[in-house]
């Protein structure tokens, strides 16, 4: 099922997926990936939207924008209607009057991702190649396209290539900065990913170096402290992370759930025990102590605990998700409904109180409750969809859910067709491997139902199920 609160996403198994779409978002980062305006047609006179996007354009470069922004927004225009010699004119006197922007094929390469035509960056950014080969940004662009394209190694050398260049860039201190960080950020990536902690660690120390007051950093340093099991330091760094940015998960909380994935359930007891004594009145961990207390089992003790955090706030829309999931974990069914509904009244999108209101309502012998249950489970499954080529954990689990409400309601063939869709993509949904079970044993397909229970049970985030799925494996082996 899918989590409440979000932990880090270096303690979950990395997920990356190839993508070799330029979508402004993708390719820039949090620089550009504001930018909604869309580009105005026609060289009518400047609006507030065209000027927006010229900012926008050179927020990377410098903080304070000057008349730049007019030749970057005609530049624009130009763009739009396919006149890109006159554009890079355009850009190219920008560039006279202010140094300290992009080369003016890097501008225009943005300008193209701005407005949808990404597949064409590459020319230009070559031409910066040839014109400008001690800027670092074609550098960065290219490594960032071929990491989410999952052509790591490629990624590897052309982020070395932009740190190299960026030490000692001296054309713009903003951009420099940039380049740094992003380039040793996505160097700590690909460690991350090959789980090569020691190369991590030094990435991750280089990009803090640069950038000392992102909390998120200090968060992965401590991680891959951690799994060189150099957990003092690590406690440290996850301290430090909290300290510059509040809206993360508490120490205590991160240190409990990697010694719980180094299957250490004594430490990450104790370390649960630490997180609720050290930040005795901090709801966010106090609830991030529920999910921790769910996803080992404990669905009595996490009652008492989002019970608390209910009372010292009960405007929280987790509280309720949570003690909701508590309430189901127990089987005491209504108790869970009042809850979840509590939490889908106050917020009628939140994913978590929707997909979890439809089990609990399914589970319950009441007619009219399991038809509720089947309209929710459409609506989230609407709101939520599944593609096949770009597919997300609430995709996935919501279609999971409305194929097992079919199931349950005999509507066996919409049943498997939705579920047909997704049975090779349940390997972060453990109670969607549970549900698919169940089908594939009423199916005769014992072996591979085991195959997925197996698999489900290795887990070690949140698991409603595992305990029904705990005896159906034991079932199935016992024959």
């Amino acid at each position: 099922m899918m989590r409440l609160i979000d932990l880090p996403a270096s303690l979950r198994r990395a997920n990356d997926r190839s993508d070799s779409g330029c979508s402004l978002s993708r390719v820039f980062g949090s620089g550009l990936a504001a930018l909604a305006v869309a580009l105005l047609l026609g060289a009518a006179a400047p609006s507030a939207s065209a000027q927006t996007f010229a900012e926008r354009i050179l927020s990377l470069d410098v903080s304070d924008i000057g008349v730049e922004k007019d030749l970057v927004r005609d530049a624009a225009v130009r763009v739009n209607n396919n006149d890109t010699a006159g554009a890079i004119d355009l850009l190219k006197m920008a560039r006279e009057k202010n140094p300290a922007i992009a080369p003016a094929h890097v501008l225009l390469a943005r300008i193209l991702a701005a407005v949808g035509r990404g597949a064409q960056m590459r020319a230009p950014l070559e031409q910066v190649v040839k014109e400008n080969p001690s800027d670092p940004e074609p550098y960065l662009l290219f490594a960032q396209i071929a990491y989410r394209a999952g052509r790591i190694t490629d990624a590897e050398l052309l982020f070395e290539k932009t740190t190299a260049l960026a030490k000692p860039f001296k054309d713009s201190a903003k951009r420099k900065r940039r380049f740094l960080i992003q380039g040793y950020n996505g160097l700590a990536q690909i460690a991350e990913r090959r789980t090569n902690w020691p190369a991590a660690e030094k990435h991750l120390r280089e990009m803090i170096t640069v950038d000392p007051d992102t909390g998120l950093s200090h968060q992965r340093l401590g991680i891959a402290l951690f799994r060189q099991d150099k957990t003092t330091d690590a406690y440290k760094s996850l301290k430090d992370a909290r300290a510059a940015d509040a809206s993360l998960p508490a120490a205590e909380v991160v240190m409990s759930k990697l010694y719980s994935q180094k299957d250490d359930d004594k430490s990450a007891q104790e370390w649960i025990k630490k997180a609720l004594k050290e930040n005795p009145n901090d709801t966010s961990t106090r609830l991030a102590v529920v999910q921790r207390l769910l996803e080992t089992g404990q669905a009595d003790r996490a009652k008492t605990q989002a019970d608390a955090a209910y009372e010292a706030d009960k405007t929280s829309v987790n509280a309720k998700v949570l003690r909701g999931i508590a309430s189901r974990m127990t089987k005491n069914y209504e108790n869970a409904e009042a809850w979840l509904v509590a939490a889908h009244r106050q917020a009628p999108t939140n994913f978590a109180a929707t997909n979890h209101l439809v089990h609990v309502l399914l589970a319950q012998a009441d007619k009219t409750k399991r038809e509720l249950a089947l309209q929710y489970a459409i609506v989230n499954a609407r709101v939520y969809p599944f593609q096949a080529n770009r597919p997300t954990a609430q995709g996935i689990e919501s279609t999971v859910t409305l194929g097992w409400v079919y199931y349950q309601m005999n509507r066996n063939r919409e049943a498997q067709q939705l579920l047909a869709n997704v049975i090779n993509r349940l390997g972060n949904s453990p109670d969607g491997s549970y549900f698919v079970s169940r089908i594939l044993v009423d199916s005769g397909k014992k072996e591979q139902a085991a195959q997925f229970l197996e698999q489900a049970l290795k887990t070690k985030q949140l698991f409603v199920e595992r305990e029904a799925a705990e005896k159906l494996l034991a079932k199935i082996k016992g024959g």
